[in-house]
């Protein structure tokens, strides 16, 4: 009798590629959980090139999506964890055409002290580029942005609270001086 085909596997969790990542990071104890959601305007300047993935690296970690031909304005939600070893550390965000080689589409420097926080934190970042005309790091005319949600792990409530008073504190002494500016 011929064999029955098994039923189909329910499809896997998405996630991004750790597969490069060292055992002892993907064990750290204080992980920061990354879903990388979606993009809007990933044209790079002066390029056609629009098969874009999204590369992360936190210290020495680092995660990758897939690709996502043809879209200048993908989905993905993919989710991967780097390894926090340092609460000051940036996690830096760099959308590529095709490969880890590619053309750059944007850029961001992302401060880890914004991603901790108690429970998930939902950012919109927009995308810096090059610009080979004016030779600058530069927003493109596309108005690049990403959407991603990030949750820090492992990192002990009282350091998390301290951050977000910090975060508190310089957002009030920001506008201090903004508005201080503003009258001089």
């Amino acid at each position: 009798a011929p064999f029955e085909a098994a039923p189909a596997p329910a499809p896997a969790p998405t996630s991004l590629d750790d597969s490069k990542r060292p055992p002892e990071l993907v064990a750290h104890p204080q992980q920061l959980l990354v879903t990388i959601l979606q993009g809007t305007g990933l044209v790079g300047w002066g390029t056609a090139a629009r098969d874009p993935m999204v590369c992360l690296s936190l210290g020495e970690d680092r995660l990758q999506t897939s690709c996502r031909p043809g879209e200048a304005a993908p989905t993905w939600d993919e989710s991967g964890s780097l390894a926090i070893a340092d609460l000051n550390q940036q996690l830096e965000i760099v959308v590529r055409h095709r490969d880890e080689e590619g053309p750059m589409l944007g850029f961001y420097a992302l401060p880890l002290r914004r991603c901790v926080r108690v429970g998930p934190v939902d950012l919109r970042v927009p995308l810096l580029c090059y610009n080979p005309s004016t030779d600058a790091m530069e927003c493109p005319e596309a108005d690049s942005k990403l959407h991603l949600r990030c949750e820090a792990r492992g990192v002990a409530e009282d350091q998390v609270r301290a951050l977000e008073a910090e975060g508190r504190w310089s957002m009030a002494m920001r506008r201090s001086l903004d508005a201080a500016a503003a009258e001089a």
